[in-house]
């Protein structure tokens, strides 16, 4: 398991490794949104989400799935895609899929493995799939309504051997990281482009619009 210098974080981690359930994901977004909140202390004027909903927009693609050892693409246009951590900063907004797998986990550029064989659904086009409803959603209130602010990350949260087997491109538009990188793969990739984001602006729309929001941190 990744250690994070924190009482409060560590006492979380412990408690996720002994858990074996569906509630893992929820702990594991609950760990990931603590992490954050020391990168968002120097990230100057910014917003923290654990748990962004907001509708599929009708006519954009769906997620695929694997189903029967077949891959199909599942329509997803009557029903809300979910993030689970979203950082807003001046100059990026980051979408966050957290996984807390306890396997060592492989990702191609097709397909995501575990050793007992594939998952369910990629990862990679799970986050690929939130960023794109994402914009569709929230273009008017991006600078140019340019797709380059928005970065789609995958987290995962317990103790897991990672092989990244992307192509390079896929590697850099969405990176996969762990825990103890999680703070600084966000400052690699949270640099400046030509506008700063309106953190207030954007966040205002999310809630004035069909979304569902959990917890914040200004």
């Amino acid at each position: 398991m990744a250690k994070v210098s924190s009482s409060r974080i560590n006492t979380m981690l412990n408690k996720l490794s002994k858990m074996n359930d569906e509630r893992k994901g929820e702990l594991g977004e609950q760990i990931v949104f603590e992490v954050l909140k020391r990168y968002k202390k120097t990230a100057g004027e910014s917003v923290l989400i654990n748990t962004l909903a907001y509708p599929y927009c009708k006519g954009a693609a769906g997620n695929v799935k694997l189903k029967d050892n077949k891959f199909i693409t599942v329509s997803d246009s009557d029903t809300q895609d979910e993030v689970d951590v979203v950082l807003i900063t001046e100059f990026r907004i980051f979408l966050i899929e957290v996984k807390a797998y306890r396997y060592s986990i492989k990702f191609t550029d097709t397909w995501t493995y575990r050793s007992k064989g594939p998952v369910e659904k990629s990862i990679p086009l799970q986050a690929e799939k939130h960023a794109r409803h994402f914009y569709y959603n929230f273009y008017d209130v991006i600078p140019d309504g340019k797709e380059d602010y928005i970065i789609p990350i995958i987290v995962i949260a317990d103790k897991s051997d990672i092989d990244d087997e992307r192509d390079p491109k896929w590697k850099r538009y969405i990176p996969v990281t762990n825990l103890n990188m999680l703070n600084k793969t966000v400052s690699e990739l949270d640099k400046p482009i030509e506008y700063l984001l309106d953190t207030k602006k954007i966040l205002s729309a999310m809630r004035s619009r069909n979304t569902s929001i959990g917890r914040i941190l200004l």
